[in-house]
């Protein structure tokens, strides 16, 4: 796969090749950083990428610039994924990832006082009162 990877990056088409392109969109790590490499979507390596709350989160904050709606179901079982794409990425709440930020106590009150900027409940129960 680095053969690859490293074989993409020098053809002149910026670095455009469909075949090669859909060995790397197989693998979760070259499928990254194919997107990084490229600084544009991926479509093809979406689907593997999507797998992983680390590189989800990365290939929205830092290729798409914006949501990445495939990975939000990864991202939501990381607390601390979910509260960085709610706040960086997204920079409005994400409720889907609110039962992981509400079991953290650091971040639950993070969310409450950079996202939400309310009080957060969950299914009718106070998580985190707003200190604003």
């Amino acid at each position: 796969l680095r053969w690859t990877f490293e074989y993409l990056k020098e053809l002149k088409e910026n670095g455009k090749d469909k075949e090669l392109e859909k060995i790397i969109a197989k693998d979760l790590y070259y499928a990254y950083q194919y997107a990084a490499f490229i600084k544009q979507r991926f479509k093809l390596g979406e689907p593997t990428i999507a797998k992983d709350a680390y590189y989800s989160y990365q290939y929205a904050s830092f290729v798409l610039h914006g949501e990445f709606e495939l990975g939000e179901d990864a991202i939501s079982k990381h607390a601390f994924y979910s509260y960085e794409y709610a706040f960086f990425v997204l920079k409005k709440p994400f409720p889907l990832g609110e039962p992981e930020i509400a079991k953290e106590r650091n971040f639950a009150k993070a969310y409450t006082q950079n996202v939400l900027k309310k009080d957060f409940y969950l299914d009718d129960n106070l998580i985190c009162k707003y200190e604003g």
